[in-house]
């Protein structure tokens, strides 16, 4: 895992990689286009990615300097998996945080939805 994390081009995410080597998001800077999409939040991870005119790729078997690399490329899509997912316990919904491993009842602030997908074009 690296101690550092970089900033991608002027998206707004932070990311570093986790201990089991994905992309993940380690702040979002405030007034940025990722404090704008919806639900996103520390702890994401990035599962596909598609950068310049290229098609998407999975990040899983990136590395974490590949991704990165590709974030330099405009336009820009990532696809993102959110660390609280919806889980079904004898019919009742709970909540579990693939990061922390915390269990609610009830769904978290940020929200149930599994998958953010944000989108910038610059030019």
């Amino acid at each position: 895992m690296r101690a550092e994390f970089r900033e991608a081009g002027r998206t707004g995410f932070d990311f570093e990689e986790d201990s089991a080597g994905l992309v993940m998001v380690r702040r979002i800077r405030p007034k940025s286009l990722a404090a704008a999409v919806p639900h996103a939040c520390e702890g994401m991870t990035v599962v596909r990615i598609q950068s310049g005119r290229g098609k998407e790729r999975e990040a899983g078997g990136m590395s974490y300097d590949s991704v990165m690399e590709m974030m330099a490329d405009r336009p820009l899509v990532l696809t993102f998996e959110h660390p609280w997912q919806r889980q079904v316990d004898g019919g009742t919904p709970y909540y579990f945080n693939i990061l922390s491993e915390e269990s609610v009842w009830d769904r978290p602030p940020v929200s149930h939805t599994t998958v953010a997908r944000a989108a910038q074009e610059v030019t």
